[in-house]
């Protein structure tokens, strides 16, 4: 999944910034040179049928559904769990690709089944917990540092494939997801352990 790969260098960015590290922005732009030269070439462009890039126009498709959903129910959704059974009540184009998926975007999803208060609530805890995580990374003096900027590239890896796949809709990701925010409330909200004295 090109996905996973896009969240995986994200990630490895954010990472290389929060901690300052020069090597690993070093290495990540070596990599980015490389990976066309080493990737078979149906790992970047997936070509369906017609000859055309597969996912892309999949993709297309499938947030046209979900935005028509959301127009239609923007409050409240059509309901958790009952996307895949009711976008056909208010999907326009009837087009004939991907039919019964899901959004393959979870952001558009949990706004058409749960409505655009839900999606504002979910991100708002997204933000604060992030700025719990950055307060934290910001105050800490110790070897906590690697630490917290490591849940905040996790974090910020599993919200970008969130962004293109099913990742809040699946047990263990979506548990992981949130086991970041709270983790990152918690780094926020407690005091920084004092640094044992160097014998």
């Amino acid at each position: 999944s090109r996905g996973v790969w896009l969240a995986f260098l994200a990630s490895w960015i954010v990472y290389a910034l929060l901690t300052q590290s020069k090597w690993m922005i070093v290495i990540f732009a070596l990599t980015i040179v490389s990976v066309p030269f080493v990737l078979p070439s149906n790992a970047l462009i997936h070509v369906d049928i017609e000859r055309k890039e597969q996912s892309l126009i999949e993709r297309y498709h499938l947030w046209i559904r979900a935005v028509q959903v959301i127009q239609k129910r923007p409050l409240f959704g059509c309901g958790i769990n009952t996307y895949s059974k009711n976008y056909a009540k208010f999907d326009e184009q009837k087009n004939w690709r991907v039919p019964g998926y899901y959004a393959h975007n979870g952001y558009l999803q949990l706004a058409a089944e749960t409505g655009l208060i839900s999606l504002f609530l979910f991100l708002l805890i997204i933000w604060k917990a992030v700025q719990s995580g950055y307060t934290a990374l910001q105050r800490s003096v110790s070897q906590r540092k690697p630490f917290i900027a490591s849940v905040l590239a996790g974090l910020t890896g599993l919200l970008l494939q969130a962004g293109v796949d099913t990742t809040l809709h699946n047990l263990q990701s979506a548990v992981l997801i949130w086991f970041f925010l709270g983790l990152l409330f918690a780094l926020g909200s407690g005091p920084e352990p004092e640094m044992a004295p160097s014998k």
